[in-house]
């Protein structure tokens, strides 16, 4: 069992987002954003690019980039930490193409990452449990191999990252576990970080 305490809380909450899928915001609910002006500092686990030491928080902090005057410019940073420019150009091309479904990377952006990842009271490392706690539940493979990758950046382990996955047994079931656990071993047999073929 994982040795972090809020572990299981962070699981439980991952699942149960997973099994209400519920977007929408009230407006109450949106005035608790955290204003980009305000924003500053973005929780990050210790040794990730672009930190700056925080001791009384216990964790490092990335510093919000002085070109960063949008939210999606900070969703862009944010992406850009976690999988790489060559996800940054993927997001670009995206939006340059035009036409049907074009948007969604702007949304994406602005939404997912510089409105939700961005936000303060959880660091990165602890999202990304959260994080692969839904897709393993919602049956997402591909995506959970993205945020696979993003969990090894922002400072999860090999065993943190299996033992998130083997907590969603009991809630998700063996099927979406096992299709996760499959996911996942692609993903870090590719970057050499296990042994094993892949498929």
């Amino acid at each position: 069992m994982p040795s972090h305490p809020r572990y299981l809380a962070y699981v439980a909450v991952a699942l149960s987002l997973a099994s209400t899928v519920a977007f929408a915001a009230s407006p109450a609910e949106e005035s608790t954003l955290l204003p980009l002006a305000q924003a500053g500092t973005v929780p990050m686990p210790a040794g990730s690019p672009n930190t700056q030491a925080n001791p009384a928080a216990g964790v490092e902090q990335i510093v919000a980039p002085t070109n960063a005057t949008s939210k999606k410019e900070l969703g862009r940073e944010v992406v850009r930490s976690m999988l790489g420019e060559a996800h940054i150009r993927k997001y670009d091309e995206l939006e340059k193409a035009g036409g049907f479904g074009s948007q969604i990377a702007t949304l994406a952006l602005e939404s997912a990452f510089g409105s939700v990842w961005a936000r303060p009271g959880l660091d990165r490392k602890h999202r990304s449990l959260v994080t692969i706690g839904v897709l393993v539940a919602l049956h997402l493979p591909e995506e959970l191999k993205n945020h696979v990758r993003a969990a090894l950046a922002n400072g999860l382990t090999v065993t943190e990252i299996e033992e998130a996955i083997m907590q969603t047994v009991p809630y998700a079931g063996f099927p979406a576990a096992g299709q996760g656990m499959a996911a996942a071993k692609t993903v870090l047999t590719d970057l050499g970080l296990i042994g094993g073929k892949t498929q």
